[in-house]
């Protein structure tokens, strides 16, 4: 197993403030592709797609530098919509902005990117959009403002939906939000019964396959602090892994079937196999809930109880480092555990759910359980992993501000 080593910071930076985007592209996420060393998926959100309105032709500039955005990167599919999703004021329905996903190939590794993204006039095409000057299209986007990304857990609704500017590097470190995957887009009205339509449109991972997503017939809201276990809901954004570097990811969803002889344990078994660990040391997990937690909150939900029950002995069996969770708004590391006890052959968890969302889980005990390490539940933070080499990496826990 490889070492693990801890750094709290104790200073508090300064905070971020809430702002809203107004301008014409906003709502920027980028994704590793296929191939993460040479692929990019660059996602972003235009205007909205209310009843009639056509969506405006998107695209990509990129390159070397903020001055020499010198390659165009077209649509290569329509955009998305999904409308209804949720009810607005005075009884209207939330028609969701268009969704552009475009994917940039062709990278080479080690190189820093910068790129803007771009929109025009669908009536003028592909052709109008490339031939619009760097200038133009700056000018177009000067209101957009810089958002550094970072490791972060559940972003607080309604004010972490920054832009991104043109400067802004496109080789990033990863980030993982395993505190917002995805529960908090299942987005089941009281009355429908169509699941996931956001967390589904408006982002594009590193697909595996796409999206098998059927109805939830069964009516009524469901408790978002508790959703049923399983939901019909297959590959897609679900669950994915990619390479990258040293490191092997494995996003886990805690809403699809974790049992035995479903697609997604056949397909984890089938991933964690497939790792060669003299390339790839560091075996990496990421789930919504977490197997451990020393909060009072989310002790006994069904999918916290099938992935102990069903993944967590495959955990120990491929030698998992580290398993990524969120849910719990708070933060927490516990030492390497396994089936409940202490156990250098089993993962370090580090629940990472306090980056925006109000913290307010009180602890089960007064006194820290002896599997964990540190725990904080009154400071909002985000965290950085750094793998040093095969066998040491570096967790840092940056606390930014009292909840």
């Amino acid at each position: 197993m490889g070492s693990l080593s801890l750094t709290v910071k104790n200073e508090v930076s300064a905070q971020a403030h809430p702002r809203y985007c107004r301008v014409t592209s906003k709502h920027v996420h980028l994704a590793v592709g296929r191939d993460p060393a040479r692929e990019m998926t660059v996602s972003f959100a235009t205007k909205r797609s209310d009843p009639g309105i056509m969506p405006p032709v998107g695209g990509v500039r990129v390159g070397l530098g903020p001055d020499k955005l010198d390659r165009f990167v077209p649509e290569q599919e329509f955009p998305l919509r999904y409308n209804e999703t949720l009810p607005g004021v005075g009884g209207h329905m939330y028609h969701a902005p268009f969704q552009h996903h475009i994917t940039i190939y062709g990278l080479e590794p080690d190189t820093t990117y910068y790129y803007m993204v771009v929109n025009g006039n669908r009536p003028e095409g592909i052709e109008g959009l490339a031939n619009k000057t760097l200038q133009q299209q700056q000018q177009q986007e000067e209101d957009i403002s810089r958002l550094r990304r970072k490791l972060i857990g559940a972003p607080y609704d309604g004010t972490s939906k920054a832009c991104a500017d043109y400067d802004h590097k496109l080789f990033i470190d990863l980030i993982y939000i395993p505190a917002q995957h995805p529960s908090t887009d299942i987005d089941k009205l009281e009355h429908g019964n169509q699941i996931f339509l956001a967390y589904e449109n408006r982002f594009r991972m590193p697909q595996i396959r796409p999206t098998q997503l059927d109805s939830y017939d069964i009516p009524g809201k469901l408790n978002m602090n508790g959703p049923p276990y399983p939901l019909p809901y297959e590959w897609g954004n679900a669950y994915y892994s990619f390479a990258y570097g040293p490191t092997k990811h494995v996003v886990i969803s805690a809403y699809s079937s974790m049992d035995p002889d479903s697609l997604q344990y056949n397909w984890l078994v089938e991933e964690l196999e497939s790792v060669d660990r003299a390339v790839t040391p560091w075996v990496l997990a990421t789930i919504h809930t977490p197997l451990y937690n020393t909060f009072h909150q989310h002790k006994n939900d069904p999918q916290i109880l099938a992935a102990k029950e069903h993944l967590e002995p495959l955990f120990l069996k491929y030698h998992v480092n580290v398993l990524f969770t969120g849910h719990v708004h708070a933060y927490q590391r516990t030492k390497n555990v396994a089936m409940g006890r202490v156990d250098p052959e089993g993962p370090v968890h580090l629940t990472i759910g306090a980056s925006g969302r109000q913290c307010k889980a009180t602890y089960m005990n007064e006194t820290a359980e002896e599997w964990i390490v540190a725990r904080y539940s009154s400071y909002h933070g985000y965290g950085r992993f750094t793998v040093l080499n095969k066998t040491h990496a570096h967790w840092e826990w940056i606390p930014v501000s009292l909840a």
